[in-house]
């Protein structure tokens, strides 16, 4: 009965427990929904320390946006948040000297924004409200305590309008661009000035050529010639083959005052040259001054000029533009250029008597007549036969200049492959001009010259052995019996046999080549091994003399190389190292004329002795 009691009683107490907690939970997870009004704690504006712009300062109790308006003390106003909330919106308090602006504070620490538009020598208030971060306004607006503008300095921009055609007589604006507002009576003052890096460049030459990249010019070659070139002629036929800103910052230190330039027009006068021109902008309400310049200098003036005309000349490869006299006042930019046939001339500097006119760069044409291509220009010599055309057995040069192929001549060949009597044709192009042919001889090329590929040694097989000879001159391979013969002396037996080569048709001379018939290599098997020595067996091989055996301790046979000859068809060896491996090969050999001419070398074996 007690038991049944006290499991009641226990029961109601988790139950009731249970409900507490869960109306708890509930009542803490239900949300927190801000309604107060945020408050502005610190509200201030005023110059700063340059004179030249206003800032204002606000604090708030919590994070939110700021709205503000700037007006004269004078200006009276039942300041609401409607009125601030809707020039803010339009950003404009409609009111000469006025401003509105918006803004973020964090609710910690000051924020501070700068103020733009205001008059100066001025009395001002500065209102303002806020907005929290759950969308609940201040409940009232917030003003500074009077504040007075200093002299403010005038601000704005200045683009000289005209620049870009600068030259005596033109004429350059000031076109000004202010800030500011309400600036009184606006002053203009024009200046010139001197830097050191335009003085140089005022003396630089205007150039019209195009640099000096294009003095580098060759004479015109036709393409109908350039297809001659390498062409080869065979009973008169001819066959073609296939032609294969500058801105620097500056002030008006060192400038000097135009006098009575003082409107916002300037006409460029021929004092300017070199210099370039400033203007200084005032406003009587506003302290300080604008600065407009041009961003280079006033150049010199073109001058009027006729080009030189030059009479014809023949073509020299040796005559520069030097010996070429040019009118007074003119002078060649590179004198130690060549000139050549067909160009749009050569550069040349017109430097005025007046140094207010600007020298100037032309292109001025050297008419050139080409010049002869004769034969005392040519070099041809004979040439051995090589399986090829002779194409290279030349060299054309006019007063110790060589002459280049494709620039100034092509090439046309006429029997310049065989043996026989070959004539090479010279037609000038570019500067040269005329036909010129040479006859030349190709003669027979000694076999002796010539490269030989070939087997120095063949094993024995007691049939005739030839040495798989292969005959080249140059690129070319030569046919046997018909570039060559070949005949063998003692090519039988083991010894030296000699090949014997003969030249044929476009080849003479003979020439012998000697290579080894050797004898055939034998094998070797271990038939005994004990600890004191091994006992090795060869093949028998007929028609030798004798074995040699080699033994090493590497497998390159340079480590305690060690070699022994026998006639017998077995050896022992004695004395080797034990627990140690040995290398050992085989070759047989054949005593010929008192000398020992050996075979391959047999297979490798490698043994261990324990």
């Amino acid at each position: 009965m007690k038991r049944t009691i006290m499991r009641g009683i226990m029961i109601c107490a988790a139950v009731f427990a249970l409900l507490f907690t869960g109306w708890t939970v509930g009542k803490d997870a239900q949300a927190v929904v801000d309604t107060k009004p945020p408050e502005i704690k610190g509200l201030s504006a005023g110059v700063s320390n340059d004179d030249a712009k206003v800032y204002g300062a606000i604090t708030s109790s919590e994070a939110g946006t700021f709205y503000y308006v700037v007006l004269p003390e004078s200006y009276e106003i039942d300041m609401k948040i409607d009125y601030i909330r809707d020039v803010v919106a339009k950003k404009t308090a409609g009111v000469v000297g006025s401003a509105v602006g918006i803004g973020q504070v964090d609710g910690v620490n000051a924020t501070s924004f700068e103020i733009k538009g205001l008059l100066p020598r001025t009395k001002y208030l500065l209102y303002a409200y806020m907005m929290d971060l759950y969308g609940n306004e201040s409940s009232r607006t917030y003003v500074s305590r009077v504040f007075v503008t200093n002299t403010i300095a005038v601000s704005g921009t200045i683009e000289m309008v005209g620049e870009d055609h600068l030259a005596v007589d033109s004429t350059l604006k000031a076109a000004v661009n202010f800030d500011s507002e309400e600036l009184g009576v606006v002053s203009y003052q024009w200046y010139r000035i001197a830097l050191t890096e335009d003085q140089k460049k005022v003396e630089e030459p205007y150039d019209v050529t195009g640099g000096p990249d294009e003095d580098i010019l060759q004479a015109y070659v036709d393409a109908d010639d350039l297809a001659l070139d390498g062409s080869i002629v065979e009973d008169g036929v001819l066959k073609k083959r296939k032609a294969s800103a500058y801105y620097s910052e500056i002030s008006l230190n060192n400038a000097t005052p135009l006098e009575g330039e003082d409107s916002s027009t300037y006409k460029i006068k021929k004092g300017d040259i070199g210099s370039r021109l400033m203007v200084r902008v005032t406003a009587s309400n506003y302290m300080g001054n604008l600065i407009g310049s041009t961003k280079t200098f006033v150049p010199k003036v073109m001058p009027e000029f006729e080009i030189p005309q030059l009479e014809v000349r023949t073509y020299a490869a040796d005559r520069t533009l030097g010996a070429i006299a040019l009118p007074e006042n003119w002078s060649w930019v590179d004198k130690s250029i060549v000139p050549v046939a067909d160009t749009n001339g050569y550069r040349a500097l017109y430097t005025p008597e007046d140094a207010q006119y600007r020298k100037v760069i032309v292109r001025v044409d050297v008419p050139l007549e080409r010049k002869m291509i004769t034969e005392n220009m040519l070099m041809v010599l004979d040439s051995a036969y090589t399986g090829q055309r002779i194409t290279d057995n030349f060299e054309v040069a006019d007063e110790g200049d060589v002459l280049k192929r494709g620039r100034d001549y092509v090439v046309t060949y006429k029997n310049n492959l065989n043996v026989g009597t070959a004539v090479v044709t010279f037609k000038g192009v570019g500067n040269y001009k005329g036909t010129v042919s040479s006859k030349y001889q190709i003669t027979r090329r000694s076999v002796a010259s010539l490269t030989y590929i070939y087997s120095g040694k063949v094993v024995y097989t007691g049939q005739r052995q030839y040495a798989g000879l292969i005959v080249e001159n140059g690129d070319t391979l030569l046919k046997k019996n018909m570039d060559y013969t070949v005949t063998y002396k003692n090519n039988t037996k083991v010894g030296y046999a000699t090949a014997v080569i003969r030249g044929f048709g476009n080849y003479s001379g003979k020439k012998n080549i000697k290579f080894a018939i050797v004898p055939k290599k034998a094998s070797f098997y271990v038939a005994d091994q004990l600890r004191s020595y091994v006992k090795l067996n060869f093949s028998k091989v007929n028609g030798i003399s004798g074995y040699t055996l080699y033994f090493a301790k590497n497998a390159d046979f340079t480590k305690g190389l060690q070699k022994f000859s026998t006639k017998k068809r077995s050896m022992i060896l004695r004395g080797m190292d034990r627990g140690a491996y040995y290398y050992l090969r085989l070759r047989t050999f054949k005593v010929v004329n008192g000398k020992r001419i050996f075979s391959k070398y047999s297979q490798t074996k490698k043994i261990w002795i324990y």
